[in-house]
């Protein structure tokens, strides 16, 4: 590390929740394995597309986290002062940036690179847990913040809500609730794909309806405090946060543009549901299972993938090798509810491509 930073580094350092009730040789590794970085107010420390490569210790000053908007302005996901870090999900899944990070005042970092953060924690692993941590409650943070339905509540309120929520896996082919169901909160979809069936007496076969990520699940049932009406179940592994009814109705009553943007999303779908364009395909995922031990799907796979290509055009043949291939060795091994397997369905997402229930 250099010398001109400030003595008083390694108090600091101790300061952030991710390497608390580290020993102070332990925050000696830290130190040494930083390098300064300086920005005058209004630089842009990353962008969306940049490299997740390092994570970042905020020595003093004021960042803001920033989100594109479909009318071409940004929004504000976070304000960041001194004792804060960032880019710990893109470090944890090696993604690329998804957000732009700007210097709202003069501030003084550190930077962490992936490789001395590997080698911190191959011999500090609280780090890493802590880092973890971090990164899933920031993650329903920023989730729900770019929800239509949260769009407009003030940071220090959505806080209080965060506070209330809870993250859920939930694997594909798995329900989430039922039709019938009595309502008690609100899924917001984070990542993923879930479908929703609606029995009918006067239908011969269930209504679908797909539901994709940043969508809110189960809100229609909560606004007239009714059981659910539809049976909602993953179509593949996906993770949603859970925000209670009473929280839901503290967000309504305190912020009633929330609830415009709710009737918006209710009235979009039922003209979607009315109209020819509502029969459109969701994914589909197949699985190819041998039945015997001495049989190979390998190459009967392959073939599917390239019948299913000139039909339509849009199949992929997904295995553990492409997996590994695209993200690191062993990726395609990662268990479900470890915080890694966030990196999978990330990247299969970012690639616009269907989500297998698991890797074959």
């Amino acid at each position: 590390m250099s010398s001109s930073l400030p003595k008083e580094t390694l108090t600091l350092l101790a300061s952030f929740d991710v390497f608390r009730g580290l020993d102070e040789t332990a925050l000696q590794s830290v130190e040494q394995a930083c390098e300064p970085v300086r920005l005058p107010a209004g630089a842009v420390l990353y962008r969306p597309g940049d490299p997740g490569d390092c994570l970042y210790l905020i020595i003093r000053g004021h960042l803001q986290v920033l989100a594109p908007q479909a009318n071409g302005h940004e929004q504000v996901l976070a304000d960041l002062a001194g004792g804060d870090c960032l880019g710990e999900m893109t470090l944890l899944t090696g993604q690329s940036r998804s957000s732009t990070v700007r210097a709202a005042q003069p501030s003084e970092l550190l930077k962490l690179s992936k490789v001395a953060f590997d080698r911190l924690t191959d011999r500090y692993p609280d780090i890493k847990t802590r880092l973890q941590q971090l990164a899933s409650r920031r993650q329903s943070r920023r989730y729900l913040a770019l929800m239509e339905l949260f769009r407009g509540v003030d940071r220090p309120v959505l806080e209080e809500f965060i506070k209330e929520t809870n993250w859920i896996r939930l694997p594909g082919g798995e329900i989430l609730f039922r039709q019938g169901d009595a309502a008690d909160c609100l899924y917001a979809v984070v990542h993923g794909r879930l479908q929703a069936l609606i029995q009918s007496a006067s239908a011969e076969r269930p209504i679908v309806r797909h539901i994709g990520r940043r969508t809110c699940v189960g809100e229609t049932s909560l606004l007239t405090d009714e059981p659910r009406s539809a049976t909602v179940r993953a179509v593949r592994d996906s993770e949603l946060v859970r925000l209670p009814k009473a929280a839901f109705n503290r967000l309504l009553e305190r912020y009633p543009q929330a609830g415009m943007e709710l009737a918006r999303t209710l009235a979009r779908r039922l003209r979607q549901s009315t109209s020819s364009s509502a029969a459109v395909q969701g994914v589909t995922t197949i699985a190819v299972v041998p039945g015997h031990k001495a049989v190979t799907q390998t190459r009967f796979a392959e073939l599917l993938a390239q019948a299913l290509t000139k039909c339509d055009g849009t199949a992929l043949h997904l295995n553990s090798r492409l997996i590994d291939r695209h993200l690191s060795e062993g990726a395609a091994r990662t268990p479900f509810n470890s915080p890694g397997n966030s990196r999978i369905v990330n990247w299969l997402n970012d690639t616009g491509r269907p989500t297998p229930l698991h890797p074959l």
